[in-house]
């Protein structure tokens, strides 16, 4: 039986999207091998059969501040490379995510020093994310950061992107679509259509309001302040739709502020979907 060992400063029982469907995902390997996540501080050492390690100086969760993120990312990196070279054997399997930026570097110089197998789950594109966050343009160290990624992305044994967009962008990224494999974790029919939703609904008096959902990270990346202006104009022009953000992220402050600096009555906002009991059965 394989050894697979996940790479995530996020995890049971953290809320968030990414730790949500990486526990599930981790469970659900239990009978293939011995789980193991390397992951932020942490006080569960065993979670339903997959083993838990963690480094205590580092944060888990989504802070809002980009300099603790920044810090508690690097301090996570570290830790990940020491333990991994004295843990992770020949063999084994290596499965991270593209956030925080050091985990697919560290992965990759483990996979290289170790001669393990790596897959790395595609959420992100670095730096060009950096570049649309800030709205920066490239500079000297930005470019060097850009061949970097592109070696990193092209020296994974399986690159998985959640979305067709993704699978088009990162295959001309690395020049190479031989392990690019797309598999999506978007919305979960059987548990987002049910009675909960419909329990929701009359809760918030949308029953006969035409819903548009956001769920997930209300982050940076995202073009929050895009659906603001839009929810702005729909107010005026069309009363009968109503935005309902379901989720956490740096941006959550921001999206409530200013909701109540405009008056927005079409907005609802909500913690996660987690929170709010829809989760499918993990065992």
């Amino acid at each position: 039986m394989k050894t697979i060992w996940i790479i995530s400063d996020v995890y049971f029982p953290d809320e968030s999207a990414t730790g949500y469907l990486l526990t599930r995902l981790s469970e659900s390997f239990s009978d293939y091998g011995s789980i193991h996540i390397i992951t932020a501080k942490n006080e569960i050492k065993e979670h339903r059969g997959v083993t838990i390690h963690q480094c205590r100086f580092s944060r888990q969760g989504t802070s809002r501040n980009l300099v603790v993120r920044s810090i508690s990312a690097i301090v996570f990196g570290i830790y990940t490379f020491f333990f991994g070279l004295t843990h992770i054997r020949s063999g084994d399997i290596i499965i991270t995510l593209t956030s925080p930026p050091s985990a697919p570097i560290i992965a990759h110089v483990l996979r290289m020093l170790l001669r393990c197998k790596l897959v790395l789950i595609v959420h992100d594109v670095f730096p060009e994310n950096i570049v649309a966050i800030l709205q920066i343009r490239y500079s000297a160290l930005l470019s060097p950061l850009k061949v970097l990624f592109r070696y990193v992305y092209a020296g994974c044994d399986r690159l998985i992107v959640i979305g067709r967009d993704m699978k088009v962008v990162i295959t001309r990224k690395t020049g190479r679509e031989d392990n690019v494999i797309f598999i999506p974790n978007w919305s979960d029919i059987d548990t987002v259509f049910n009675e909960p939703v419909s329990e929701l609904r009359r809760q918030l008096q949308l029953d006969n309001r035409f819903v548009i959902g956001f769920f997930g990270n209300i982050g940076r990346a995202q073009g929050i302040e895009n659906i603001l202006s839009a929810a702005s104009i729909l107010q005026e022009r069309n009363r009968n739709v109503h935005l309902l953000f379901v989720g956490q992220g740096s941006c959550l402050d921001k999206l409530q502020t200013y909701k109540e600096n405009h008056t927005l009555e079409n907005i609802s906002i909500l913690p996660s979907s987690a929170q709010l009991g829809w989760r499918c059965p993990t065992s």
